[in-house]
């Protein structure tokens, strides 16, 4: 960013055009594509939109909480991303590393562009 921060976001952008907008206006911009199979993504949905915790059992949601948006059936997948994380195989502690270390790779390169 302008003020040298890293900032990561978490959207849903279905549309390739859209995130290659985003790269153009971003000078070190990243994209994190996350994959799973489509029925686990719909289990997933639902276990937010319905509050459930893990096995189905119904909770009280966050105050304030949104239910997400639906599974995009017109998604465009990425055909470059910086980073693929399989969420059906690793466990949110290695995804977020390996994000966490994307995030340091991008800081890394706009502090060294800063600097020349």
């Amino acid at each position: 960013t302008e003020a040298g921060v890293p900032v990561i976001v978490d959207a849903t952008a279905s549309r390739r055009a859209w995130r290659e907008m985003a790269r153009q206006l971003i000078a070190h911009f990243a994209e994190v594509q996350l994959v799973c199979p489509r029925e686990l993504c719909v289990d997933r949905e639902r276990a937010v939109r319905w509050c459930l915790a893990a096995g189905g059992v119904a909770r009280r949601g966050a105050p304030g909480t949104v239910a997400a948006p639906d599974v995009a059936p017109d998604y465009e997948h990425a055909l470059a991303p910086e980073l693929t994380l399989r969420t059906d195989r690793q466990d949110a502690w290695s995804a977020i590393e390996a994000v966490l270390r994307l995030a340091h790779q991008l800081h890394r390169s706009a502090s060294g562009a800063s600097h020349r």
